[in-house]
């Protein structure tokens, strides 16, 4: 006996991403999708928990429903990061940019992201 399970496609609205850049798994079971937005998606209802006007290159989800984004003007030249510090509940976010440290290099490289504090 083998049961079957329909597949089903994210449905966009006005507020999902232009452009998607980034795409990762939330350990609640959302989305977390990135581009000239960020929203929260809930693969459940199939609709946005949480839209953000602010773009990213890189979400790294972290520990304690936070999102660690990227945002790169010049992808090859390193000539403008910057960082911010998401923290996200079922249906809002907090920015917690100011917890992140003043002084920090950044090295980005294509696949990886080192900071050194």
């Amino acid at each position: 006996m083998s049961i079957k399970k329909e597949a089903k496609a994210i449905r966009k609205s006005s507020n999902f991403p232009y452009y998607i850049t980034c795409l990762c798994a939330l350990n609640d079971g959302r989305l977390a999708i990135g581009g000239n937005s960020i929203v929260i998606y809930n693969m459940k209802s199939y609709k946005i928990d949480i839209f953000i006007n602010d773009s990213s290159n890189i979400l790294i989800p972290l520990k304690g429903n936070k999102l660690f984004n990227i945002q790169i003007s010049n992808y090859w030249f390193n000539e403008s990061v910057s960082c911010h510090l998401i923290e996200y509940t079922k249906n809002d976010f907090v920015d917690k940019t100011d917890m992140l440290p003043n002084k920090s290099d950044y090295n980005i490289d294509v696949n990886y992201l080192i900071i050194v504090y």
